[in-house]
């Protein structure tokens, strides 16, 4: 990231270009699909990072029989956890934008799919390097794509995704070195917060990492100085003025004492037994219970003060929940007791490697458009520094009553936040980069033109 940061086009002029090989072609009445693969160039970088399964590329091109304009955009979209195929993100959102004369690339995530690891089961990474390697081939492959997409005379382009698709979606974007339109969905700045505050939190092998921490010395000793500040101090700064209007930067400057630690600046108080499951998760393991546990459910809900959880979301958010098919043990996981140490010390090693405020700029925030969910429990947004902090001018859309799942689901079903967002951004683009007069993808949104 440091070589990026001197030269927008390091990658650009350092990456090895492997040939893209369509291996299907399909024509419909409105559109052709296209299936095609191409060797990572994550091989070439580090050559023991992945195995003989994902370190090919795949991806899905939809492209309209009938332009809008004299441009042919090209939207790039990364899956989601547990988005292991086409299909999600096919019927979700890239045959609406075929309508709105709006070409899509669909990428198969480096451990999801066909490209799954032998030794992986399901969704879930099996090492926590597998979480930045999975970025990193996600931002050369963006890379590989974009040129191809470029020689063949596609362009603009938008990078949109949902949940961790979403952040995919921004890491690329801040190294592309020419302007593209950015549409991050129910999302935020850092994988921090998912895994050690949201939903996955109950997913973390505390005691794997605990005896790695604490036998190993280089990890205290070596590793965790190296990783210091975790957070850029000047995105902390902000982020504080911005909760507190009696704030200002001039004040925090001066005192050392007034700027807390990044970390216990935008960490919310965690309860004691930080190995709390979910109250979605809760809520579809309770279905699988007999019916002498449900007092003691009730019981083991109130003392976590989550029954208003249950009443604030969302009916999709606990019916889609309900028939999802993840495995869990027992609603009661036994208890683990982690080393506050450790604790932090996988936070900061997360933040160093996945904040946002550690990459590049993009080359012009004016052009993200972020949809957020004010009931997120996948993704919290408390203690977290706001993408508009990290990118000013960007446009930020708030739906303060949704929570993840069902602002996904409604989405597909009637609202139409992600699809306006995609075509507004790209709208803009157009009026900013190309002079565009007149909004012509999607429906006419003046907030575009702003």
């Amino acid at each position: 990231m440091i070589h990026v940061r001197e030269d927008p086009d390091y990658i650009r002029n350092t990456l090895t270009y492997r040939p893209i090989m369509i291996e299907k072609k399909n024509e419909y009445k409105k559109l052709i699909e296209i299936e095609g693969s191409f060797v990572s160039p994550m091989e070439d970088l580090i050559p023991s990072a992945m195995c003989s399964k994902n370190r090919i590329a795949r991806f899905q091109m939809i492209i309209p029989k009938k332009w809008k304009s004299e441009h042919r955009p090209v939207c790039l979209h990364y899956s989601g956890t547990g988005d292991h195929s086409y299909y999600r993100r096919r019927v979700f959102l890239a045959n609406q934008l075929i309508e709105d004369g709006i070409a899509s690339i669909i990428i198969m995530n480096p451990y999801y799919g066909t490209r799954l690891p032998v030794d992986q089961k399901g969704s879930g990474l099996n090492y926590l390097s597998d979480l930045f390697v999975m970025g990193g081939a996600l931002i050369l492959e963006s890379h590989t794509l974009l040129r191809w997409c470029q020689k063949h005379g596609y362009g603009p382009f938008i990078l949109h995704g949902v949940s961790m698709g979403g952040y995919m979606a921004t890491i690329c974007a801040t190294t592309v070195p020419f302007p593209v339109s950015l549409v991050p969905c129910l999302s935020w700045t850092s994988a921090s917060v998912v895994f050690l505050e949201g939903v996955l939190s109950h997913s973390v092998d505390w005691r794997t990492l605990t005896k790695q921490y604490t036998q190993d010395s280089v990890y205290s000793k070596i590793v965790r100085p190296t990783i210091q500040p975790s957070i850029r101090p000047a995105f902390v700064i902000k982020a504080q003025c911005q909760s507190d209007p009696n704030c200002s930067t001039a004040d925090i400057a001066k005192s050392k004492d007034t700027l807390k630690p990044a970390t216990d600046l935008l960490v919310p108080p965690h309860p004691n037994n930080s190995n709390t499951p979910d109250y979605i998760l809760d809520f579809l393991t309770f279905y699988r219970r007999p019916l002498s546990d449900a007092a003691k459910l009730v019981d083991y809900l109130k003392s976590h003060n989550l029954l208003h959880l249950y009443m604030d979301n969302h009916i999709w958010d606990s019916a889609v929940s309900a028939v999802r098919a993840v495995p869990i043990p027992s609603v009661f996981p036994e208890n683990v007791k982690v080393d506050p140490e450790v604790r932090e010390f996988l936070r900061e090693l997360l933040d160093f490697f996945t904040h946002l405020g550690n990459f590049p700029p993009v080359a012009d925030p004016r052009l993200i458009f972020s949809v957020t969910a004010g009931k997120d429990a996948y993704v919290p947004r408390d203690g977290v520094v706001p993408l508009d902090i990290v990118f000013p001018d960007s446009d930020i859309r708030f739906l303060p009553q949704s929570g993840h799942v069902s602002t996904y689901i409604r989405n597909f079903l009637w609202n139409q936040d992600f699809r306006q967002a995609v075509c507004d951004s790209l709208n803009r683009q157009m009026l900013l980069h190309y002079s565009m007069k007149e909004p012509v993808f999607g429906k006419v949104s003046r907030s575009a033109f702003a």
